[in-house]
This record gives structure tokens, C-alpha cells and sequence, in this order.
């Protein structure tokens, strides 16, 4: 499935939890079921903010109040609660029927220091993912978190879709056996620019992702106001840049 996905533009989708994916004719149906947990958006990532106002001279991460009790809490709801709602989407799968694949948006986990992401974070986006192996497993964060990618790298999932504020080649070099999901900017160019700025982005993140597998999308969710026009011409773009990218290629075999 994988090897025939670049270049298809997919939109973004917000929200919080994993969701199971089913192909259905003329589209995918996509089913969300993880409960909403009030968490606002901030502006930059917490890791940043927080460890510069309180970090040691080193730059490690400024020790949090409640530490051990945040680890408690999260290891209670994952033994306790966890295992239903892995079962609750199996059932889900079960009942639509040709699930392929699961999509699981959490940012949350973007705003941590590597340190509190391996203690807070890693351990349970595992679990989630290891809970649906052998399905397509897709992971929408687009916190910018370049120094977190070293370790999204190590997760068993397949498809990252990201922020467009982190560079394509970063996320190339760091994660090398996934597949990209991405990179124009939701609002600067879905909502507010033009169809000639979209194109050209658009056709940029192509170049940009060479020869690694890319599925084109808003780098992040897609945005209320989003222009059916731009849509359509970042669409238009994957179809000039494949012709292009073909007929280079057959006459460089020639």
C-alpha cells in the first residue's frame, strides 16, 4: 500500500486519539472515539518555555512539581484503561469491516524535553502502536519538535505527519524508514495565500522529500477556512511534478 502513496494529497485531520481507518468506496471513513481531554494549544513548545525559565545551566529539564505522581497516574490509566480502549477499537475495526490502517493525533507529546518525552510519552505511544500491528499506523503531531524526531523514529509506526515549521530534509535524515506525511502551511497558505504560492510550495516539499516517500498534505491539520481552490491546485501540482519526474526519467533510460 505504502509503495504506491506518494504524491496523493490527503488532508489533515485535528483531534485527539487514535482513529480507525477503513477504506470504503470513493474514500476512507475515518472514526474517532478517544475521549476529548480539554487541553488547550500553546503558542511554543512547554519544553522550551518551562526549561528556560527554570532549567539548570546545562539545559536539563527543571524538575516538575509532582513528578513521580505524574508517572503513577499515567501507568494507572494505562493498565487500567488503556487495554479497554484497545479493545473498544478493535471492536470498532471489527464491526466496519477492512480496516487498513489507524490514525493517532496527539501533540501533546511535541511540547516535552527528550527527557520527560522518554519517561512521559515514549513508553505509552508504544503501546498504543504495538496494540495495532500489522495495520497501517499513522502519527499526526505537528508540534514543531525537531529534537524530539531521533526518538519518534523509534516508535513501531509507519506514516508521520508533522509540522511545516520543521524542515522536510530534518525529518528525512532522522527518520529514514518512514513515511512522510506533509508539509504546506495550513493557514499561511491554505487559508490566506494564493493559488500560485500553494502551487509553488507545493511543489517545493516534492523536491524537497526527493526520492523518500511522501505523502502530500497540510503540514498539520486542515484549517476552518481552508480554500477548496488551493485544494485543488496543490492536486494539480503533484500531477505536474510526477509528469515531470517521468518524463525526466525516461529520458535519462533512453
Amino acid at each position: 500500500m505504502l509503495s504506491n502513496i506518494r504524491g496523493q494529497p490527503s488532508a489533515g485531520i485535528e483531534g485527539a486519539g487514535p482513529a480507525a481507518v477503513s477504506r470504503r468506496t470513493g474514500g476512507a471513513a475515518w472514526s474517532l472515539c478517544s475521549p476529548q481531554l480539554g487541553v488547550e494549544r500553546v503558542a511554543q513548545p512547554v519544553a522550551e518555555q518551562v526549561e528556560g525559565e527554570h532549567g539548570d545551566e546545562d539545559h536539563q529539564p527543571g524538575k516538575g512539581h509532582y513528578p513521580p505522581r505524574a508517572q503513577h497516574e499515567l501507568a494507572r490509566v494505562g493498565e487500567h484503561r488503556a487495554p479497554f480502549g484497545c479493545r473498544r477499537l478493535r471492536a470498532q475495526a471489527e464491526a466496519v469491516g477492512g480496516v487498513e490502517g489507524i490514525l493517532l493525533l496527539d501533540d501533546i507529546p511535541g511540547m516535552l524535553s527528550p527527557k520527560l518525552f522518554d519517561t512521559l510519552a515514549a513508553p505509552y505511544l508504544a503501546r498504543i502502536f504495538e496494540a495495532f500491528d500489522g495495520l497501517v499506523r499513522v502519527y499526526h503531531n505537528d508540534t514543531p519538535c525537531p529534537h524530539l524526531l531521533p526518538r519518534l523514529a523509534e516508535l513501531p509506526f509507519e506514516v508521520f505527519n508533522f509540522s511545516h515549521e520543521t524542515d522536510i530534509a530534518d525529518v528525512r535524515a532522522a527518520m529514514p524508514a518512514h513515511v512522510l506525511m506533509g508539509n504546506v502551511p495550513p493557514l499561511d497558505l491554505g487559508v490566506r495565500g494564493t493559488a500560485e504560492q500553494v502551487r509553488a510550495t507545493t511543489l517545493q516539499a516534492l523536491q524537497d522529500a526527493g526520492d523518500h516517500p511522501l505523502i502530500l498534505s497540510w503540514g498539520g491539520a486542515t484549517t476552518i477556512g481552508a480554500k477548496p481552490d488551493n485544494i485543488r491546485v496543490m492536486a494539480e501540482a503533484v500531477k505536474e511534478f510526477n509528469t515531470r519526474r517521468s518524463r525526466s526519467q525516461s529520458g535519462f533510460n533512453r
